[in-house]
């Protein structure tokens, strides 16, 4: 997934030729012309790349030929001042001044003049990604070509044609590019000439013949080092980069892109520079350079957010997702993830959405998520299936179009062939067998062509029939993991009931004959042993017990029937319930509530609240302090905080701290019997209610765990803090 460049703007029409006139000059020459060699400055200036030059010069123009009513030179600046802004990335000022243009061309322009303003009309409208009116736009632009006769111009609405249908249909895009490449070297057009090369390059690119590309990219490389085109320069460097890539030369690649960087860092951030920031992230990617990519994707996604370069940041945040899930760094994945995947529906980015799903699967896969990661698997397989059908039909889309252009060439060339046959037949007899063995020939070329494409025909059904296997073994692993998931969930359920029955009994029986013994044992070490015997066996009973708890959860259905809860009273008897343990360890619980109706599921949100407030009060040492809050986050969902000032996560423990049974370093500091269950719960629990939960912590300075819940009340209650401290005597 790399991204490639192609030149819009740059397809700047010059249909004057550069003329030298000093500011200082006044030429002996009308008002008209004089304005008109004005113009030819601000062209050559957009050339040269001296943007400020050409828009002082430009607005020069537009004053004084405003003010003489000189409407050619006007509309002509205007023009070229909108390309000049396209190139820019100055979208909106473009469009505003071409709608200016336009508008003034319908009363005092000629049909040149509206073709070549149509056109950038068009690139305005490809380059803002509304491709429907940008093609309508151009096939306007080109129905003047009969009516103006004006060859640049021909050629500039080709290739921007070609440009538009360059990833639909790459054939005939190139059989325009061509048209208009030749058109360009004979007007000895280099700069257009270097534009329509590079895109060439990209469709060769494109279609894997590497060679073919590297030869067109050099050629427009070498024309915009001589005319000093930076910018074009840069896009050159950044597409051979993407080819070097394919060839797996990546230090070539990466050498290319940092000169393609430095110059586009020149000029300040823009959707180039990002570009070359995303092809350099994923080369460290493939390098496993994980910290250098994760840097300059970080970069390139804070810099697209700035100029609100959306695609940049859906490329950015896919590629920062996969470098954590590299690292292991799982805490912001999900967020990256979801972001790229909302920009990609809305940009209709296959390729991204089944990245999305790809990365989503491998997430919920290293944090034991197994039933997620299968949903997403099949989410993931579901866009690979329609990539692969799109990708198959362009395939034979290409192939066929390509067999159309080849058979229209070859009609042609008949037809030709046959018309100076005929008009060489009345003039010489002689040229009667010449003309015969050329027909000859081309029929030749024809068959020969027409094999070809059916060779490459077959070769794409048989590519279809590998692809069709491919996902029937595919099928296969996936039933074959579903069946072995119902079994190992059958095996968890008999080992719940055998806990149940073959244990749960039998301990009854033994606390209940520890507390019988209780009553006639007088001896102090004997009485010592039967109490650590009476704990041992009420632990052994709490473990169960949140076992099957945790076991009930699990068969629970997901959907639950919500219901109208205040937050602030849950918590407020959840806390006079811990009152007693917190104070005897001298732990001051402060709670910060606000009063907050909202649609939850209360059963659910009160053993969280219990999770958590248990946790913290068996982690904090004696003497210290517990904070709770509950409050209105935004205006869709609300957020609760449990901190305390325990022993807080080191990095091993963050990664097993939601696992079940997940035995953390920290120790309870009163004894208190930990089962390993608690924060699993309060993760399943937050989850199924659609929610989220984070840690915040420093190893050795407390901890506090963040949960978000959506307020699907939708509406928020008037908010009144109250601030309550439950503070315990240590003495009463």
């Amino acid at each position: 997934m790399i991204y490639h460049k192609m030149a819009w703007a740059g397809l700047i029409l010059v249909f004057l030729a550069p003329g030298a006139c000093n500011d200082s000059d006044v030429p002996e020459k009308s008002e008209s012309s004089y304005l008109l060699d004005l113009t030819e400055q601000v062209d050559v200036a957009i050339q040269e790349n001296d943007f400020r030059k050409a828009d002082s010069l430009a607005f020069r123009v537009i004053e004084e030929a405003g003010d003489a009513g000189e409407y050619e030179p006007l509309i002509d600046v205007q023009i070229e001042l909108a390309s000049s802004y396209l190139e820019r990335n100055r979208i909106r000022e473009a469009r505003e001044l071409i709608t200016e243009t336009l508008d003034l061309i319908e009363d005092h322009g000629s049909a040149l003049q509206e073709m070549r303003a149509l056109i950038q009309l068009s690139n305005f409208h490809f380059m803002s990604n509304n491709e429907s009116e940008g093609l309508e736009t151009i096939n306007e632009a080109i129905s003047f070509i009969p009516e103006v006769d004006h060859p640049q111009a021909a050629a500039t609405a080709y290739a921007s044609r070609a440009r538009a249908i360059a990833r639909h249909n790459p054939a005939e895009a190139l059989v325009l590019y061509l048209k208009a490449l030749n058109i360009f070297i004979e007007e000895e057009d280099f700069r257009n000439e270097a534009v329509v090369r590079n895109n060439i390059g990209q469709i060769y690119h494109d279609r894997k013949d590497h060679e073919l590309a590297m030869k067109e990219f050099e050629q427009a490389m070498q024309i915009n080092r001589e005319l000093g085109n930076d910018i074009h320069l840069a896009m050159n460097y950044n597409n051979v980069a993407n080819t070097l890539s394919e060839l797996n030369r990546k230090q070539a690649a990466a050498d290319s892109l940092m000169k393609a960087i430095e110059i586009n860092q020149s000029m300040g951030i823009s959707p180039s520079l990002i570009r070359n920031y995303y092809n350099l992230g994923r080369i460290y990617l493939d390098y496993g350079e994980y910290e250098e990519a994760y840097t300059i994707f970080e970069q390139a996604y804070e810099e697209s957010r700035s100029i609100n370069f959306m695609p940049g940041v859906m490329h950015h945040a896919t590629g920062l997702a996969e470098v954590l899930l590299h690292t292991e760094r799982y805490s912001d994945v999900q967020a990256y993830i979801d972001e790229s995947r909302e920009l990609a529906e809305n940009m209709e980015n296959l390729d991204i959405l089944a990245k999305g799903w790809d990365l989503q699967m491998q997430l919920r896969e290293e944090t034991g998520d197994f039933q997620g990661a299968l949903l997403a698997l099949r989410e993931q397989q579901a866009y690979s299936d329609s990539l692969d059908h799109i990708r198959r039909d362009r395939e034979f889309e290409e192939v066929r179009t390509a067999y159309e252009v080849d058979l229209k060439s070859a009609e042609n060339e008949l037809l030709r062939q046959e018309l100076s046959y005929q008009e060489r037949l009345s003039r010489n007899q002689r040229l009667l067998l010449f003309i015969m063995i050329l027909g000859v020939l081309s029929i030749a070329a024809f068959l020969v062509v027409l094999y070809r494409n059916q060779r490459k025909l077959g070769r794409a059904y048989r590519s279809l029939e590998q692809k069709n296997h491919l996902i029937s073994l595919k099928n296969a692993q996936l039933k074959k993991l579903n069946e072995d998931l119902k079994q190992l969930n059958a095996d968890k359920d008999r080992l719940i009931d055998i806990i149940v029955h073959d244990l749960r009994n039998p301990l009854f029986g033994v606390i209940g004959f520890l507390d019988v013994m209780a009553d006639s044992v007088s001896g102090k070490e004997e009485i010592q042993h039967l109490e650590m015997a009476r704990n041992s066996a009420y632990r052994l009973n709490e473990l169960i017990d949140s076992l099957l708890d945790v076991h009930s959860l699990e068969k629970h259905s997901d959907d639950v029937e919500l219901k109208k809860v205040r937050v602030d009273d849950i918590l407020t008897d959840c806390l006079e319930n811990f009152s007693e343990p917190a104070r005897k360890k001298g732990i001051v619980v402060d709670s910060n509530l606000v009063s907050l109706e909202v649609e939850s599921y209360p059963s659910y949100l009160l053993r969280i609240v219990e999770n958590l407030v248990s946790n913290a009060i068996k982690f904090s040492p004696k003497n210290s302090r517990i904070r709770v809050h509950a409050g209105q986050k935004d205006r869709d969902s609300w957020q609760l905080t449990v901190s305390d000032e325990g022993p807080g996560f080191s990095d091993a423990d963050r990664k097993k701290m939601f696992s079940m049974f997940g035995r953390l370093s920290a120790k309870p500091t009163g004894g208190e019997a930990s089962t390993g269950l608690g924060l699993y719960t309060v993760n399943m629990l937050v989850h199924r209610l659609r929610g989220r939960i984070s840690l915040e912590s420093t190893e050795g300075k407390g901890s506090t765990f963040i949960v978000e819940l959506p307020n699907r009340k939708n509406e928020t209650d008037a908010v009144n803090e109250t601030s309550r401290e439950m503070t315990v005597d240590v003495d009463r």
